[in-house]
């Protein structure tokens, strides 16, 4: 059973699978604040040490702070923020040990009731999901629950949550909001309108999200498509592939959308999907598997490195896909079965398989992955963020 839980969240790639970002891309300043939108097989491979702190410098005592600031190297380290069924949400520094497990809900079989999203950013830990939107300041020891955002009647089920570098991003059923810090958020809900004049609420599973350090692009399984230009919020159908829209990433100066696979089934005619856009408004032409003489895809999970597009296999198969463009894509085969990714200073950090346990797994390429922790929870994981933390 709890590959089967495991296997369908991976397939539909919900709120926290990591966001894909160009590193080119331009940022809004570390300390701005953000534009509101509603009123807002050897070794263990290692990522470069951080720089040396800069002389005089003091680490702060607590979140929030820019916890990528390099002159803040010497105060934080690596942290991954895994999430899945029951809200579990589990912590690992080096993906070799589980440092941090809990979880609220344990009954079998209930595949509703997960971490939908899960996200690091300004040194503080944050998820959403059935049980409520939730921050942490202590690396997952202990969590304090929003009492601004509510979790009933499906709001928070499968939305989608990250962070751009400068602000936390949420968009799900119940409506969408940002924050500069994880805790206060802004935003619009259910029918309040959204700059441009859109809903908050953004119904369906919401699959991808995406960044290009202005924009941000969400996508769900009604094949809509939710975009944030800067200054004004929008909604658009991508063709009528319903159920399809299950990646979003943003590299080489393009959005790309692509569909995935489903539970280990013969990829269907429609499955494949792979599009692209500059803007995340005008969208090239969308090939499919069924398109004449279309390479034969079944995507995992979508993310850019900073140099290239890569999709993960997945819990059924090593096939990965690498592409300069989102569109024209290169198969490698991976030596694991890595459902969900996630990639941040060169090194890569995955949720999959050895096919027989399930397993954490790092890699410097994407392609040769090293295992570490077993993962011993009936529950399992599906989805991973990454950042930094305070020591």
């Amino acid at each position: 059973m709890k590959r089967m839980l495991v296997a369908l969240a991976i397939s539909i790639a919900a709120c926290g699978d990591p966001v894909s970002t160009d590193p080119a891309a331009p940022a809004t300043p570390p300390n701005a604040e953000p534009p509101p939108v509603g009123s807002a097989p050897t070794s263990t491979p290692t990522p470069t040490p951080p720089a040396a702190p800069a002389s005089g410098t003091t680490c702060p005592k607590a979140p929030p702070f820019d916890a990528d600031d390099p002159k803040l190297a010497s105060c934080t380290r690596r942290v991954h923020l895994m999430g899945g069924p029951g809200m579990r949400r589990a912590v690992s520094f080096d993906m070799q040990t589980i440092a941090v497990d809990t979880d609220e809900h344990r009954e079998s079989g209930n595949d509703e009731f997960q971490t939908w999203g899960v996200a690091v950013g300004r040194g503080r830990l944050v998820i959403a999901g059935d049980g409520g939107l939730y921050a942490s300041d202590d690396v997952g020891k202990t969590w304090i629950k929003n009492t601004q955002i509510t979790s009933a009647g499906f709001a928070l089920h499968s939305c989608q949550l990250a962070f751009d570098g400068t602000r936390f991003v949420l968009v799900g059923n119940g409506g969408t909001w940002t924050s500069s810090d994880g805790l206060a958020w802004s935003g619009a809900s259910g029918d309040q309108l959204l700059p441009g004049g859109v809903k908050g609420s953004f119904p369906g599973h919401s699959n991808g999200l995406a960044f290009s350090g202005t924009a941000i692009l969400v996508v769900n399984d009604n094949a809509r498509y939710r975009l944030f230009d800067g200054a004004r919020w929008s909604d658009g159908v991508l063709g009528s592939y319903e159920g399809f829209l299950t990646n979003a990433a943003y590299g080489a100066g393009r959005f790309i959308v692509t569909g995935d696979a489903c539970c280990g089934a013969s990829a269907p005619t429609s499955e494949g999907l792979r599009a692209s856009s500059t803007d995340g408004k005008s969208w090239g032409p969308i090939v499919t598997n069924a398109s004449p003489g279309a390479q034969q895809i079944r995507f995992g999970k979508v993310l850019w490195d900073g140099t290239k597009f890569l999709s993960t296999g997945t819990r059924y198969g090593t096939d990965e896909y690498t592409s300069p463009d989102g569109m024209t894509w290169t198969r490698v085969t991976a030596n694991a079965r890595i459902g969900t990714a996630v990639v941040k200073d060169g090194l890569y950090a995955g949720l999959g398989s050895n096919g027989k346990d399930d397993v954490l797994f790092t890699s410097s390429d994407g392609v040769t992955w090293t295992p570490g922790a077993k993962d011993t929870n009936p529950l399992g994981l599906a989805r991973i963020a990454v950042g930094r933390v305070l020591k």
